[in-house]
C-alpha cells in the first residue's frame, strides 16, 4: 500500500473544505479533474448523494465501512469498503487505486490524511472531537458537509508540528486548521494571486505559501474580484494619534513576513462579513489601495473609514455601520486542496 496525499482548495466564508495533496486520497484524490460519483445515484433536483454515511458509518455491512474508493487514478466515490484495522490517530496506508484496492486501513469513521488516521466529521456543526473540520477537495463530496479533524492551530504564530504542514484560517468561521501546503503554493507570497481550482477565480484556503493566506480583495475595495495572497501578522490599535504598531507587534510583523510598506490590519474589522475571526489574528495590507491607518481619527465622526485600524470591541456604532456597508470578503473558499492542499469556493 502506499501513503496518499491530500491538496487544500480555497476557503468560502461559512465552511471550511480541503482539496486532496496526494497525501490524502490517493489517486482520485488528487486536484486532476477528478470524477465524483455515488452509489445511490441522483438525489433532490438531479444531486449526486452518497451510497452511505461516513460519519456515522451507515449503510453498510458487516465487516465493512462507509469511506473514500479510488476506482482509478481520477475516478473515485464514497462506498462500502473493507473495514481496516488502524484506530484514529495511527499510522495509515491507501491502496493502489482500483475497485478492491483503492481504499484506506483505517477503522470506520476514520479518515487517512497525511499517513495518520483521523477523525470523519460533520462540518455543520462542527462535529470533532478536538480540532476543526475541514472538508477536502474531491473527497466525500457527494456527503454534503462531510469533511476530516484537522489539528486546530495559530496562523501567525504558525504553531503546526507536522513537518510540511501549515496553519490557515477560516475567514468566515474564525476556524485554524494545519494543513499540507501544496506544491503549487510555494513560494506564493504578500499580494501574489493564490492558487484555486482550474477555471475558477477563487483559492484554495491553503492556496498560498506558510505563514501567507488568500485573505485580500484583489485589486483594493474596487477590485475585480478574487484574492491575492497576504501574510499573517499580529496587530496592534493604529490611528492618527499612535501609529507605533503600524508594522504589528513583534515577533509578528508585517517586516518579519517580508513585508515593508505594509500595514498589519485585524482581520475581524477589515470585511463586513469577517466578525467571527479572533481579535489577535491580523493580516497585511498594502495601505496604497486600501488607505492608512496613520490617516484614520476613530473619533471624528466624519472620519474617512479605513478598516482594520482597530478591534471590533472598540469600534463606534457608526464607524461598525461604516464597515457593514463595506464589502464582504469575495475571495474566500471553504475547501482545503491536497499537496496540493487547497479550499473549494461555496
Amino acid at each position: 500500500m502506499r501513503t496518499n496525499t491530500i491538496t487544500l482548495a480555497t476557503v468560502l466564508f461559512g465552511c471550511l473544505a480541503l482539496a486532496a495533496c496526494g497525501d490524502d486520497g490517493g489517486g482520485g484524490g488528487a486536484d486532476t479533474g477528478v470524477i465524483i460519483f455515488a452509489d445511490a445515484g441522483s438525489g433532490v433536483d438531479g444531486a449526486i448523494v452518497a451510497a452511505c454515511n461516513p460519519v456515522a458509518n451507515t449503510g453498510c455491512g458487516p465487516g465493512e465501512k462507509c469511506s473514500k474508493l479510488n476506482q482509478t487514478d481520477t475516478l473515485s466515490r464514497t462506498t462500502c469498503v473493507p473495514d481496516g484495522d488502524v484506530p484514529r490517530d495511527g499510522m495509515c496506508e491507501w491502496g493502489e487505486p482500483g475497485p478492491s484496492t483503492g481504499y484506506d486501513n483505517c477503522e470506520a469513521t476514520n479518515y487517512c490524511r497525511n499517513g495518520i488516521c483521523r477523525e470523519i466529521c460533520d462540518s455543520a456543526p462542527d462535529s470533532c472531537s478536538s480540532g476543526n473540520c475541514v472538508q477536502i477537495f474531491n473527497t466525500f463530496d457527494e456527503a454534503e458537509g462531510v469533511g476530516v479533524c484537522a489539528a486546530a492551530c495559530d496562523p501567525v504564530a504558525q504553531d503546526c508540528t507536522a513537518d510540511g504542514e501549515a496553519c490557515y484560517l477560516n475567514t468566515t468561521l474564525g476556524t485554524s486548521s494545519c494543513s499540507r501546503v501544496p506544491e503549487e503554493a510555494v513560494g506564493l507570497n504578500q499580494d501574489d494571486d493564490c492558487y484555486g481550482p482550474d477555471g475558477s477565480d477563487g483559492c484554495f484556503l491553503n492556496g498560498c505559501d506558510e505563514g501567507f493566506a488568500p485573505m485580500l480583495n484583489k485589486g483594493g475595495p474596487d477590485g475585480p474580484g478574487g484574492s491575492v495572497c497576504a501574510a499573517f501578522c499580529r496587530p496592534g490599535v493604529t490611528n492618527i494619534n499612535d501609529g507605533s504598531l503600524e508594522d504589528g507587534i513583534a515577533p509578528y510583523t508585517c517586516g518579519a513576513r517580508l513585508t515593508p510598506s505594509h500595514e498589519c490590519r485585524f482581520i475581524q474589522s477589515f470585511y463586513s462579513n469577517t466578525d467571527l475571526v479572533a481579535a489577535d489574528i491580523g493580516m497585511c495590507v498594502p495601505p496604497a489601495l486600501w488607505g492608512s491607518c496613520l490617516n484614520y481619527d476613530p473619533a471624528d465622526p466624519d472620519n474617512t473609514f479605513v478598516p482594520g485600524c482597530e478591534p471590533l470591541m472598540m469600534m463606534s456604532a457608526k464607524n461598525k455601520a461604516k464597515l457593514k456597508a463595506m464589502q464582504k470578503f469575495k475571495g474566500d473558499l471553504s475547501t482545503l486542496g491536497v499537496q496540493n492542499m487547497s479550499v473549494k469556493k461555496n
